[in-house]
Parts: structure tokens; sequence; C-alpha cells
């Protein structure tokens, strides 16, 4: 599923509230960040220490990977996910799903366990 879905941008719509909640605490940051001089590194750090744990192993896991494999269509689906992380602060819930189950895949083939 697409991050601009209509099912993504009517689940978004229905929790307005925490999704404002997390763009001021993201405004809040990148305001701490400019004045005392962040890296990006440290911003990325930052926002995934205030994560909860499903969309941590989405944003560990995916902003490596995305690194590593840009081209990718995996690489490209985890860079619109960690994009829509730092905008809404969470992923609609079949979407999160199914990018837990990718990564759960493409572990599993990495170190080869099948």
């Amino acid at each position: 599923m697409a991050p601009y879905s209509y099912r993504s941008k009517s689940w978004r719509e229905q929790n307005k509230e925490s999704i404002t909640a997390w763009q001021k605490q993201v405004t809040d940051l990148r305001n701490l960040s400019n004045l005392e001089n962040w890296t990006s590194e440290r911003f990325e750090i930052e926002i995934a220490q205030r994560l909860d744990a499903d969309l941590r192993k989405i944003w560990d896991f995916g902003s490596k990977y995305s690194r590593r494999y840009r081209k990718s269509q995996l690489g490209q689906a985890f860079k619109k996910a960690l994009v829509e992380i730092i905008d809404y602060g969470t992923i609609e819930p079949s979407r999160k799903r199914g990018l837990l189950k990718a990564i759960e895949t493409t572990r599993r083939k990495m170190h080869g366990k099948r």
C-alpha cells in the first residue's frame, strides 16, 4: 500500500491529534538541532528514540537498507516509509505489518536462513 493511498490518508485523518503532537515534537527537534548545530545523524537518533518498538525496527533496518541499496525497489519503499515516519510519526497498520514482514524476509534471505 502506498503512503498516500486513500486508506492511509483516511487512517491519518482519524489519528489527527497524535500526528499533530508528533509534528510539534519534530518541529521542536529541528529548532533545537539548528541551535546546537546537530549533524543529520544526531537528528535521526533523536527521532528514533521517540518511536515505538515496531516503528523503531522499521526505522533502524530501513535507514541502513535504503542507504546500502538505494536503487532497489525495497530500498525506495523504505525511504518512503522513513519520510512518512518523520512527517507523521506513524504508519498505517496494514502497511506497517507489510514492512515488518519485508524486514523479516530480507533478514532471513541475507543471512541464509530459509
